[in-house]
């Protein structure tokens, strides 16, 4: 069980660093496959290492070598896709800027468990673009402060 001060610690990393998305990816014979993308960077591994054992899960891998471009290390935790939905739940209600991202995840994810094969009809591949052009304009639009402490009470 993770303590409330180390889901805080979870949650301020994946607001501030992280990202919750879905990716697409199209195979050899043309099919597009849709997976869960959440992922925390941070240039400091130690701190992912943390986080992925309180979790109990997760892949570690360097993103960016230093010196590239003169950055710093950049190393990134996975959460895998077959763990999302619990993690989702696990941060959803202390989320405030990427609360809808988690739920247009979540919905995915419910659209996913409805089928007993990777293929999707048209109402559900349509939705599922409408639910990642979604995620990708919030992405692209950024989330404001003030609009954050608006929201929270903090203005």
């Amino acid at each position: 069980m993770i303590s409330e001060f180390e889901l805080g610690r979870i949650v301020g990393l994946i607001e501030a660093d992280g990202c919750i998305s879905i990716a697409r990816r199209r195979q050899p014979n043309g099919y597009i496959t849709y997976s869960t993308r959440i992922e925390i960077a941070n240039s400091k591994k130690e701190i992912l290492e943390h986080v992925k054992n309180q979790l109990g899960y997760g892949h570690i891998y360097l993103r960016n070598p230093a010196g590239k471009r003169g950055r710093r290390e950049s190393w990134v935790l996975v959460i895998p896709s077959e763990m999302a939905e619990d993690f989702i739940n696990m941060i959803l209600p202390h989320l405030i800027i990427k609360r809808r991202q988690a739920e247009l995840v979540l919905e995915f994810i419910k659209i996913r468990k409805s089928r007993r094969c990777w293929k999707y009809d048209h109402e559900e591949r349509k939705r599922i673009e409408e639910i990642i052009r979604e995620i990708r304009k919030m992405n692209r639009n950024g989330v404001h402060l003030m609009k954050v402490m608006q929201k929270s009470g903090l203005d």
